[in-house]
């Protein structure tokens, strides 16, 4: 795969304080910066547009749930393609599932152009999911591996386990939580932030401030 070049913006860490604060101008700036690069990543990997499109607004959705946290990043353009390789190695799972196909992409799907310490980054927080995983309930787990990791729909899920879809919510709603807590008690800093973004249930609806 071409690697995607970053630049980091002129000036990003005061503009990242001022997303904190909710600055929707400074928050566009940093949208328009960095739309286009993690489309291209997004798209380079699952050949498909209209998704491509939907990680893109996903990636900033939760970065501007998440906004508080932003003076804490020492480099942002990192830690940004760490979220959208996520989003965007979720949703080639759902679409090889979908298709029937084997997914020959495997969790160390290529980070763009970022540095040594972002790969780190990455591999602690996968080893850490996992143990986190391994911890949870049984229907916890069962829920959690195949909502985010195998790509079932909640009505899929209800559907396998003979479960209404309700109950499938509030299982992945509890393994979600009891996985932030393990984040919680055993990171700290970027990769307290990544697992908290990455580990949220989805957003619905959510209009991103200052886009039209």
């Amino acid at each position: 795969m071409n690697r995607v070049t970053i630049n980091s913006l002129h000036n990003e860490k005061a503009l990242l304080e001022q997303v904190a604060q909710g600055d929707e101008s400074a928050f566009r700036i940093v949208f328009d910066h960095y739309r286009d690069a993690i489309f291209t990543f997004a798209c380079k990997v699952i050949q498909h547009d209209a998704l491509a499109e939907e990680i893109v607004q996903d990636v900033f959705v939760k970065i501007w749930i998440n906004r508080a946290g932003l003076p804490a990043v020492r480099n942002f353009p990192d830690f940004l393609f760490i979220i959208a390789r996520n989003h965007t190695l979720n949703a080639l799972r759902r679409l090889a599932r979908e298709r029937k196909l084997s997914l020959t992409t495997n969790a160390e799907l290529e980070l763009p152009g970022v540095s040594t310490e972002a790969i780190i980054v990455q591999r602690d927080y996968d080893r850490l999911l996992q143990q986190a995983i391994a911890q949870l309930p049984p229907r916890q787990k069962l829920v959690y591996t195949l909502g985010r990791q195998e790509g079932f729909t909640r009505e899929e899920i209800a559907a396998q386990l003979q479960l209404s879809p309700e109950t499938v919510k509030v299982h992945m709603a509890q393994a979600l939580k009891n996985l932030r807590s393990f984040f919680n008690e055993n990171s700290d800093g970027i990769l307290l932030l990544i697992a908290v973004i990455l580990l949220e249930l989805p957003v619905a609806s959510f209009q991103l401030p200052g886009l039209k």
